[in-house]
């Protein structure tokens, strides 16, 4: 019983599609010499000529016909036998950082999806002020979701959104001077954004909640005593946005951006990686274009 090897199948099917051996050589990265050997072996395989050689190009025999058929299935196994075993065999730990709202909100559905993938990677997620994640990127983290002001170069960009402060529905900001504030600890863009926007407006406030918890700083809000600022496609239920009619001042657009450390150049850090980079956008217009529904239909 003789095997065929399925690299002397690639160059006689390079030949066929190509038209002649100088350019399947050149397709294949190899000499036509080297070629022509491969093509002969085949030859020597089977007990017959794949190709008519006394005329140019050459033709391919009967025999050829009747192999390049069974070439192209068997190639095309071996490809789809190669791709699957590397895909299955994906594992490894990926360290994920990013905003705690985004996380709380819109993570775990591309998570979903990707862990439906790559069944063998375990995603460790860790959540906070990304500003701060980008110092242990390497060695803490192998992927970071950070929110940067508008503008910035570094890493790669994924999406633009809108800052808005939000509040409780019988919130009232004109009853309230100074205006108090639920936000992030020192560090955060959007606590620096939010006073530096109501200094500018002359507007007086006072900080009535510092906490690290998105979860503490929705609660306090809820509860009508105070006001924040939050993503416009992570705004927490129940609160409402807060605009210029309730005297208040416009606040900057900011941009998600995703930093990869070395680690990420390959493996199941890579992966993860791309997968966030092709989904997390979508899933932002998505987000967009269900928060528009919402609006049209009120």
């Amino acid at each position: 019983m003789r095997d065929i090897d399925t690299s002397l199948l690639r160059a006689f099917v390079a030949v066929i599609d190509s038209g002649n051996f100088s350019r399947a050589a050149r397709q294949l990265n190899r000499t036509q010499s080297a070629l022509s050997m491969q093509i002969k072996r085949l030859e020597e395989l089977i007990d017959a000529p794949l190709f008519e050689r006394t005329v140019r190009p050459p033709l391919v025999t009967p025999a050829g016909e009747a192999l390049v058929a069974y070439a192209r299935e068997i190639l095309a196994i071996n490809d789809a036998a190669l791709a699957t075993i590397k895909t299955n065999r994906l594992a490894g730990k990926v360290r994920l950082a990013l905003m705690e709202d985004y996380a709380a909100t819109r993570l775990a559905p591309i998570l979903g999806a990707f862990l439906a993938e790559q069944p063998g990677v375990q995603v460790e997620v860790h959540t906070g002020l990304t500003g701060s994640f980008l110092n242990e990127i390497g060695s803490r983290f192998d992927v970071v979701l950070a929110t940067t002001p508008v503008g910035s170069t570094d890493g790669e960009f994924l999406y633009r959104g809108a800052s808005v402060w939000g509040a409780a529905p019988t919130f009232d900001p004109s009853q309230h001077d100074p205006l108090p504030l639920a936000l992030y600890e020192h560090g955060c863009l959007f606590r620096k954004w939010s006073t530096d926007a109501l200094d500018a407006a002359g507007r007086r406030w006072r900080m009535g909640v510092v906490s690290s918890s998105l979860g503490a700083i929705a609660a306090s809000v809820r509860e009508g005593w105070s006001a924040s600022v939050f993503k416009a496609n992570t705004l927490p239920a129940g609160l409402r946005v807060l605009d210029e009619s309730d005297d208040m001042p416009p606040l900057p657009d900011y941009e998600i951006r995703l930093f990869r450390a070395p680690s990420a150049s390959n493996g199941a850090a890579r992966s993860l990686a791309d997968f966030l980079v092709e989904r997390v956008p979508g899933d932002h217009a998505m987000n967009l274009s269900e928060e528009n529904d919402v609006q049209i239909s009120a």
